[in-house]
């Protein structure tokens, strides 16, 4: 009993050994694009981590149910103001 779970732990480690040697070689190739995307990927999660980005997700989430009602007054009434004739809804 003792043999068949040390030869199942052997066996498991080399196994883990040889699948962590391969995720090194494949990621060892790609770490200079990994490493050039690295500080656009933590702006981006800065910005969209931000109490002013999630303020504004928020009130575009309140108005977006209106966005219709405004596009059809601003097609209306816009040329008065001249900023109609370019919207169209689909």
């Amino acid at each position: 009993m003792a043999s068949t779970a040390g030869d199942f732990l052997l066996g498991f480690g080399l196994c883990l050994l040889l699948v962590s040697f391969g995720a090194y070689a494949v990621l060892s190739q790609y770490y200079g694009q990994i490493m050039e995307w690295k500080d656009k990927v933590e702006r981006l999660y800065t910005i969209t981590h931000s109490p002013a980005y999630v303020i504004s997700m928020n009130a575009l989430e309140r108005l977006s149910p209106y966005a219709y009602q405004l596009s059809d007054l601003l097609k209306k009434y816009g040329w008065m103001v001249g900023i109609g004739g370019g919207f169209q809804t689909t």
